[in-house]
């Protein structure tokens, strides 16, 4: 009798692993699907990555720029240290002894972001009430004096003119290890380095901070000529079909059950009932919506921000690529719809898309997210591959920047269009790659904005 019971029980048990097993091979990775009604936690993450990192040796910057994985180790050094620390980082004060222009001057390293973030978003844990609720835009390490008890960090908002200052009573390693290599002359020999616009001869014509490259027919800037592709096009017949629904599968609860509707145009729509609807369009990009079901729930910014990061984590459908170059640039909201805007970059330097590709694609950036009530929603994104020529392969590409920012700018303001404005300050300069084709090759220039306008000089 004991030995049929054992018998029993063991064949339920396997019964429930067959039926476990069946179900993860009937329905898929669904990672990014659950995402879409998972509740989670408050956790410590890398919630908001930096548009640009800089290291500044007190005279000259250099863009960190070697892979995703150098970014993610200072980052990670930096948020664990803060989120580490919480009891010091409730006693920010505000500092009044130290200007911008005076932490520009100093060793350390500058983390640069394209918008507005409150110290929560950016190390993705909760703090207790702060003494000031802070938006920054720029974070400051203090590299300048090495002291093996503490760590001077500086808060910058936008203005560039509140700055905060947190004492952290540790040392950030690989901080002090990246300092030390932009320090040393065999390093930077043949790099270009950065000028801040606030202390060069060019001031006057550009509004708070822009790193400018000091770059010159010598020294240029040289880069990788990028190549752009719909990896999707490229491919026929039930391939195509077959390499589509490896991105659209994990949006839906029984892959195998989704209706599909192949329109004249190209494009496809994926839908199940009462479920997600995916549209693949051929100019090159992917789209989802879903019914938000959930019950309002009122998420901190914290909260709707990570719910937003691991679905871009977890989702197959975002190529891997473009998951490690995002950054947040817009956070806009609609009522309770909340809509978050990503940009890309490669190495360093954004990749800016012109009023022509975005039109053709109907995105403003590469990445776009909506949260409403506890949901990821939305989605729209470029699926365009974006990728370097095979060093090996006759097409392999590089080129270079030779003008500097000296010619630049005397060229915008000697224009013709720029006389039908009224003078004043450009809102910044930089050298991007210029995505003006949705298929080709992808060049790095100059560009400004000015009065909302895009300058192409």
């Amino acid at each position: 009798m004991r030995k049929n019971i054992i018998k029993v029980v063991i064949l339920a048990m396997l019964s429930v692993l067959c039926i476990w097993q069946m179900g993860m091979l009937w329905l898929g990775d669904m990672s990014g699907h659950n995402f879409l009604g998972k509740n989670t936690a408050v956790r410590h993450m890398i919630l908001i990555q930096p548009k640009m990192m800089w290291v500044n040796t007190g005279k000259l910057a250099y863009r960190v720029e070697e892979s995703k994985r150098e970014y993610d180790v200072l980052i990670e050094e930096f948020l664990s240290l803060v989120a580490s620390n919480k009891k010091n980082v409730k006693k920010v004060e505000k500092e009044a002894s130290k200007s911008y222009e005076d932490l520009l001057s100093m060793q350390g390293v500058l983390y640069e972001y394209d918008l507005n973030v409150s110290l929560q978003e950016l190390i993705g844990s909760s703090i207790d009430k702060l003494q000031e609720d802070l938006n920054i835009q720029q974070v400051f390490v203090d590299m300048s004096v090495y002291n093996d008890h503490k760590t001077n960090l500086y808060f910058i908002a936008g203005d560039l003119k509140d700055i905060y200052k947190i004492i952290i009573y540790n040392r950030l390693e690989a901080h002090q290890k990246m300092v030390e290599r932009f320090n040393d002359p065999e390093v930077t020999k043949s790099l270009v380095g950065y000028q801040p616009s606030i202390t060069s001869n060019k001031k006057q014509y550009i509004k708070g901070n822009s790193f400018l490259p000091l770059n010159t027919k010598e020294n240029p800037i040289e880069y990788e000529v990028l190549k752009i592709n719909n990896p999707i096009e490229e491919k026929q017949g039930q391939e195509k079909m077959d390499v589509l629904e490896g991105y659209v599968n994990s949006f839906f609860a029984n892959p195998l059950l989704k209706q599909i509707d192949k329109k004249e145009n190209g494009s496809v729509i994926f839908g199940e009932n009462m479920g997600a609807i995916v549209k693949y369009d051929p100019v090159g990009t992917l789209e989802f919506n879903i019914t938000s079901s959930a019950q309002e729930t009122r998420l901190t910014r914290v909260e709707r921000l990570i719910k937003v990061m691991d679905f871009i984590k977890t989702c197959r459908g975002i190529p891997e690529f473009l998951k490690d170059g995002i950054y947040l640039s817009e956070i806009t909201n609609q009522g309770d719809a909340y809509h978050y805007k990503f940009n890309y970059k490669h190495k360093g330097f954004s990749v800016h898309l012109t009023q022509k590709v975005k039109e053709e694609l109907g995105l403003d950036h590469i990445l776009e997210i909506t949260v409403k009530n506890n949901q990821v929603v939305r989605g729209k994104w470029s699926i365009l591959n974006i990728e370097a020529y095979d060093k090996t392969a006759t097409t392999y590409a590089t080129d270079k920047v030779l003008r500097g920012f000296d010619e630049i700018i005397d060229r915008i303001y000697e224009s013709p269009s720029k006389s039908q404005y009224e003078p004043g300050m450009l809102d910044f300069v930089q050298c991007r790659y210029i995505m003006d084709t949705a298929k080709g090759k992808l060049k790095m220039n100059w560009l400004a904005f000015y009065q909302n306008n895009w300058y192409y000089p």
